[in-house]
C-alpha cells in the first residue's frame, strides 16, 4: 500500500490507482515469503519425522531453536542488508539441520 504497488489490476482499481509493477520493494518481500513457504514446511516434516525417532530433548530443542535463528536471520538479510553471501550462509545452515534432522530419523527408524 505504501508503494501503490499491486499484483493484480482489480486491487489497484479498488485503490484507485494504476497498476506498477515488479517495484524492487515489493518483489523482495514477495520472494522472501516464497523462500518462506518453500523452507519452513520442510522442516515442519523433517522436525516431526526427528521427533518421531525419540531424539535427545536438548538437541532437539537446540536444532529447533538454530533452524529458526538462522531463518530470521536470512529473512533480515533479504529485506535489509542486502548481502547475498549473508543470506546464502543462513539458507544452508537451515538445510543443513534439516538434512541433519532427516539423515537421524532414517537412522533411527532404520533400527527397528
Amino acid at each position: 500500500m505504501k508503494k501503490q504497488a499491486f499484483a493484480n489490476p482489480e486491487d489497484a482499481a479498488a485503490v484507485g490507482v494504476e497498476v506498477k509493477y515488479n517495484d524492487p520493494d515489493v518483489e523482495r518481500v514477495h520472494r522472501v515469503h516464497l523462500n518462506n513457504l518453500e523452507n519452513i514446511p520442510l522442516f515442519i516434516l523433517s522436525g516431526l519425522f526427528y521427533t518421531a525417532s525419540n531424539p535427545n530433548v536438548m538437541v532437539a530443542l537446540m536444532l529447533f531453536r538454530i533452524f529458526f535463528v538462522f531463518r530470521i536471520l536470512h529473512t533480515v538479510a533479504q529485506l535489509f542488508l542486502h548481502l547475498r553471501m549473508f543470506r546464502s550462509i543462513c539458507f544452508f545452515c537451515g538445510l543443513g539441520i534439516n538434512v541433519f534432522m532427516l539423515i537421524m530419523a532414517l537412522l533411527a527408524f532404520h533400527q527397528f
